[in-house]
């Protein structure tokens, strides 16, 4: 049995296990029924991806990315080709929520990068569509994580002076860029509130840190966890402006709810193993190296938002993770990307 599959085995036993001690059967039944088909995936795609399939997978993620990203040019434009431009003004094209789509476009950025080749003018006009449909998403968790991500890209793709001089420029650009955002995107309401939402998370999993209350739980007790935290500090409610939440906002600690120190160390050691197993192919390799630097996007990302509880984006994350860990072990995979970067 190979460490994969151990690795597989042990999550799948713990999302089942789940169900015997969960406080919202509902709920729960949901969320582990999107964790094994995801872990499915990662089995599925370590099993399938070769030399000659890889660049297709990476195209149609590109491509289904400029898909959405067009619809949510056009809803910013006004002429919405499935659907309307929401009342709040902000284009969320065919995914239904601006962090949704923010989300969803990484995984095209950072795939565009996997395929550079002898004509790289190629990922030009669908990188430049995809930047354009997230910068309209005002996902500012995703835009952190496209930043935090193309640093990492641009320090294993460039020698150190080229490096340090690409990221003295980045970061003027960004500053300026950020002056003259309107101050509507740089309100930072939503993390006076989020930081709610992780007080109440931080009360549930103290009350059962090993095992969590189960999947998706945190939908079921938060308002008591919320009126405890109030009992303490009578003002705690001040200011707060969604105190109905169903989600806490933030990936790693709702691991931590739903299943506890147990499952989080499971899952993210799982996700860290393949990270830190295909940082070698990644570095050296940048056919492997986009995809690489898309799932440190996604995971800085899962700092402020859910990507991981999201289907689409889940499903693609561990699609990925599928690909490193082939990466891992098959030679024919950095071979292709040697042979495409001359």
């Amino acid at each position: 049995m190979s460490e994969l599959t151990r690795w597989l085995l042990a999550l799948a036993a713990l999302n089942v296990f789940n169900l015997f001690y969960t406080v919202n059967v509902f709920y729960s039944r949901q969320v582990i029924l999107v964790n094994l088909c995801c872990l499915v995936l990662v089995w599925i795609t370590s099993e399938v991806v070769n030399s000659k399939r890889l660049p297709v997978l990476l195209w149609v993620i590109v491509l289904s990315g400029v898909a959405v990203s067009l619809e949510g040019i056009a809803q910013w434009l006004g002429k919405g080709i499935l659907l309307p431009l929401q009342t709040s003004g902000t284009p969320v094209a065919t995914i239904g929520n601006t962090n949704y789509l923010g989300a969803f476009l990484l995984f095209g950025i950072f795939a565009t990068l996997s395929l550079q080749s002898r004509h790289r003018l190629l990922i030009i006009p669908p990188l430049l569509l995809l930047a354009g449909g997230l910068m309209l998403s005002r996902a500012r968790a995703s835009w952190l994580g496209c930043a935090v991500g193309l640093t990492v890209f641009a320090a294993l793709s460039l020698p150190r002076r080229w490096f340090v001089a690409v990221m003295l420029w980045a970061v003027l650009a960004g500053i300026v860029g950020w002056s003259v955002l309107p101050d509507q995107i740089k309100q930072a309401d939503t993390l006076g509130y989020r930081l709610k939402y992780w007080q109440a998370a931080g009360k549930l999993w103290i009350d059962s840190p090993l095992l969590g209350i189960g999947f998706d739980g945190y939908r079921s007790h938060v308002y008591e966890a919320q009126a405890q935290l109030a009992k303490r500090d009578p003002t705690w409610f001040d200011g707060y402006k969604e105190p109905k939440p169903r989600h806490v906002h933030n990936d790693y600690l709702q691991a931590l709810v739903d299943g506890g120190l147990l499952y989080f160390a499971v899952y993210f050691g799982f996700v860290v193993w393949v990270m830190a197993k295909s940082y070698r192919t990644a570095r050296a390799y940048p056919l492997i190296r986009g995809i690489w630097c898309g799932q440190v996007a996604m995971l800085v990302a899962a700092g402020f938002f859910f990507p991981l509880r999201l289907v689409d984006t889940a499903m693609l994350f561990h699609v990925q993770l599928g690909v490193l860990c082939e990466a891992r072990y098959n030679e024919e995979l950095s071979g292709l990307s040697a042979r495409m970067t001359g």
